[in-house]
Parts: structure tokens; sequence; C-alpha cells
């Protein structure tokens, strides 16, 4: 009697894992436990969660398989880090930071400000066929005659009817046009962003939302001659680890610096997170 249960438990432990109750359990197990795990190795805890997460995947050894219930965690799961993310950014801390470098703004807005705007913004590109279904999607046909690069459609709404950066930039045009009716719009980023940003100023032609109006995007990236310096203020490690040098600021001091040197991005990038780990626990600069 106590042995016909086992294959019933074997087939609820192969792998991959099928049971809703055990990969809830093994995920909410990675959840609480990576972070202490990793903190002893020095890592920060988000890429923690996304090693682990590709260590039990398909694609690892396989523990999980992709389904529904996978997909579903994985949505919640990128939901928590952008929530971790969101919580890390203090923006007073980052007017702060401006201050000091004697940069200042009249108007603070974020992405989310610009979300009232989207749903008629799309309703009104379907309506006039400037935006067209692709697989699924909704996109709008960027590429022109005479162009000297493949142009690919601008994505406005993904399958799942979700928004993307490219929707969230055309909204946020739309607003500042009516708010404050300005003659130019420059847009500074990385440069590897020039190609979304000559998506957005084609599909906002197309739509007319900023007729007249010169948009510009003013690219930045690794700058190497004598004496030629950018400074970016940002708590993206990521962004950070693009640079050749990094301060960290505590009450308007310099509270420690690191160099690249002869690291890669990747190295820089895990130097920046020790050093911010460090300055959590006490121990470097915040």
């Amino acid at each position: 009697m106590l042995i016909k249960p086992l294959p019933m438990l074997l087939q609820v432990f192969s792998l991959p894992l099928k049971n809703p109750v055990l990969i809830f359990s093994l995920i909410l197990f990675i959840i609480l436990l990576t972070p202490v795990l990793l903190q002893r190795l020095r890592i920060p805890d988000l890429i923690g969660l996304i090693i682990a997460g590709a260590v039990i995947g398909p694609n690892g050894v396989g523990i999980m398989e992709r389904d529904s219930s996978i997909e579903l965690f994985g949505t919640v799961g990128l939901l928590y880090i952008m929530f971790i993310v969101g919580l890390e950014i203090d923006m007073a801390d980052l007017k702060k930071n401006y201050d000091n470098l004697d940069v200042h703004f009249e108007k603070w807005l974020g992405e989310s400000d610009a979300d009232p705007y989207i749903p008629p913004m799309v309703e009104d590109m379907k309506k006039r066929g400037i935006a067209v279904p692709s697989e699924g999607a909704w996109v709008i046909p960027v590429a022109q005659e005479g162009d000297k690069k493949e142009m690919p459609p601008c994505i406005l709404v993904k399958s799942d009817g979700s928004s993307i950066y490219a929707t969230t930039d055309l909204a946020t045009l739309v607003q500042r046009m009516q708010d404050w009716h300005p003659d130019k719009v420059l847009y500074v980023t990385d440069k590897r962003q020039n190609l979304h940003f000559e998506q957005v100023f084609e599909a906002s032609e197309k739509l007319g939302i900023a007729p007249g109006v010169k948009m510009l995007h003013i690219g930045f990236g690794t700058v190497n001659g004598a004496g030629q310096t950018i400074v970016m203020v940002t708590h993206s490690v990521r962004a950070a680890s693009c640079a050749g040098r990094v301060l960290f600021l505590r009450d308007g001091a310099v509270a420690q610096e690191l160099t690249r040197g002869t690291d890669t991005e990747t190295a820089f990038y895990r130097r920046i997170a020790d050093a911010l780990i460090a300055s959590q626990t006490g121990g470097g600069a915040a």
C-alpha cells in the first residue's frame, strides 16, 4: 500500500516540472534565497535573479519548460524587477546631484505622465490608416523611397496589447506640443538609440504631431579625445559602466571615484556594482 504512491510521486517530481504548486514554490524559494546567497558573492540581487531564471529554464538545466504558467510568472517577475529598480531611483537625490552640477530644470516629468495621451493617439493612428496590423501587433511603416539603409517599421502596440518605448515617446511629444508649443525638440541619449529616434521622428511626421518643429537626437558615446568630457548623471549601473570614469556623490561632494582603465564593460559593471553594495552596507560611497 505504501509503494503504490511512489510512481505517482516520481511523476510529479519529474523534470521539467509541470505541477503549478511546485513551480510556484521553486520560484518563491529562488526569490527569497538567491539575494541572500549572492550578497556573499557581492553580486547585485537583480543580476542574481536573472541568472537563476536562466539556469532553471529550458535553455539551462531544464527544471522548467516554457508554458502558460511560466509566462505568467515571467511577467510577474519582470514587473517585480521594474518595481525594485523604481524604488532605487530617489528623485530628490537625483535633483540634488543635478544641482551640484549647476544643472536645473523647470519641469520634471516621467514617461507615465504621457500615459493618458496614448489611447486617443493610437486610436487616431488606426482610424487614419497610419498604424497597420502586423502579426498581431500594430506598427507604423516609416521606410521611404531613397533610404540609404533598411528602416524597420515603428512598433506602436505589441501583439499582447502593451505599449513600448516608441509609443511613450510619441505620446510625450503630443503632450509637449499641447502644453508648450515648442519650436525645437532635442533628445539627449545614448547614440545607440539613433534608429529608434529616426523611427519616432518619421512616425511623428506621418501623424502630424509636430508640424514645422525641428526634432534632433543628440547622441553621446565614448569620447577619447584629449580634453573632451561628457557628464552624465545616472542611477543605472549599466549606463555608468559605459563610461571611462565614474564619480560617486554624497552630500554634494565626491565620495569615491572609479576609472575603467583596461577593464571590459562587464568587469567595470561589476566594480561599480561592488561599490554600490559596499555603500549600502556602510563601506563606501552612496
